[in-house]
């Protein structure tokens, strides 16, 4: 069940630089983020109105609200800029495929446990492989509550105006409202409850070269033979800093992390 929730989550996380490109044409991307917000904000009020699950304490909200503004507001509104700008969707996803280790080299500053070192050769499989996915892009000179508010005013500022109804709005809409929004980051939170943050990190590496992977599908992007190795370099290293970050969090078992803090295999406070 572990593996297919992060298999699902990996999938739905990637398409989310995907839909910054097919939006092209049919809305501005800081008007679109706020309408997708606004009504998957709607949509999770009216789910918690109905199950009254318990509230966190305003401390907890506060943080929640910040943490989400970076991510879901400046990071998003930042990366559909510059998709809108000519960037293409697989390059921006190289960017993203850095914030995995970021949250490795982070969790081990705030845990003060040094990763696996075949969580870290795993990363490093894995970004090699986005090297070679996203390699030849780089080369060919193509690069040219308060998350609503935010998206809203990336949108006044940049002067976007509402899109007109489409199919292909309305489509987008509803994969980013209930697709990313709303179960992608249902399996996040599930990921990061049942395993670690570290985990949910690795697993956010293979999104680059599944978001290569759409846009040759949908967009007719081309994929030499050494992006496809790269596709499946990337996913081979993904498999194995997972397994390896899978076993070293298995009870009972004696690594760096329990020997640094003094305990023995049962878990017992040594001295």
């Amino acid at each position: 069940m572990g593996v297919l929730a992060a298999a699902a989550f990996a999938f739905i996380w990637s398409t989310g630089f995907v839909v910054g490109r097919f939006i092209h044409g049919a809305a501005e991307p800081n008007v679109f983020l706020a309408l997708r917000f606004g009504i998957a904000a709607v949509l999770l009020f009216a789910v918690c109105a109905i199950r009254r699950p318990p509230m966190p304490d305003a401390r907890t909200v506060g943080a929640h609200l910040g943490i989400g503004a970076l991510v879901n507001g400046v990071y998003l509104c930042l990366v559909y800029i510059a998709i809108a700008d000519g960037l293409p969707a697989g390059i921006m996803a190289l960017f993203g495929g850095w914030q995995p280790v970021l949250t490795v080299l982070v969790v081990a500053l705030l845990t003060r446990r040094a990763p696996r070192v075949t969580v870290v050769l795993g990363i490093a499989a894995s970004l090699t492989g986005l090297v070679l996915v996203l390699g030849p892009g780089m080369r060919s000179g193509a690069i040219t509550g308060l998350l609503l508010v935010l998206a809203v005013l990336a949108a006044l500022l940049l002067g976007e105006r509402l899109p007109g109804p489409s199919l292909q709005l309305f489509g987008a809409l509803a994969w980013s409202v209930l697709g990313i929004s709303v179960v992608g980051m249902a399996l996040m939170l599930h990921l990061v409850r049942t395993t670690s943050p570290t985990t949910v990190a690795i697993v956010v590496l293979a999104a680059p070269p599944l978001a290569a992977v759409q846009t040759y599908l949908l967009f007719g992007d081309t994929l030499t033979l050494l992006q496809v190795a790269g596709v499946v370099v990337s996913l081979v290293g993904v498999g194995v800093a997972r397994v390896a970050e899978a076993r070293s969090a298995l009870p009972g078992r004696v690594g760096p992390a329990s020997e640094a803090d003094g305990e023995d295999p049962a878990g017992r406070r040594l001295g």
